[in-house]
């Protein structure tokens, strides 16, 4: 998993940046945020995804590694245990 970038403004993108740079749905990237494979933090109720990881996952479609790279959380995989959402 990528690692968190620091927290410098200019190297973060909302979620309609990175649906223009990734050329998806912004609900696509959303998920991808609540899953684990963009490099994100929420603020209030929008997301605001690391340019760097928008990149890094272009790269990896491109290369054809993305279930390589970006596997799905664990607790989203289906030979996982269901986790508790805590509110």
């Amino acid at each position: 998993m990528p690692t968190k970038p620091q927290p410098d403004e200019s190297k973060w993108l909302t979620t309609k940046e990175a649906a223009e740079e990734l050329k998806v749905a912004i609900e696509h990237v959303a998920r991808l945020c609540r899953d684990g494979a963009l490099v994100a933090e929420k603020r209030g109720r929008d997301w605001f995804v690391s340019s760097q990881s928008a990149k890094e996952y272009v790269k990896a479609l491109w290369e054809g590694r993305r279930g390589q790279r970006f596997m799905r959380p664990p607790h989203l995989r289906s030979n996982s245990k269901p986790r508790k959402v805590t509110t």
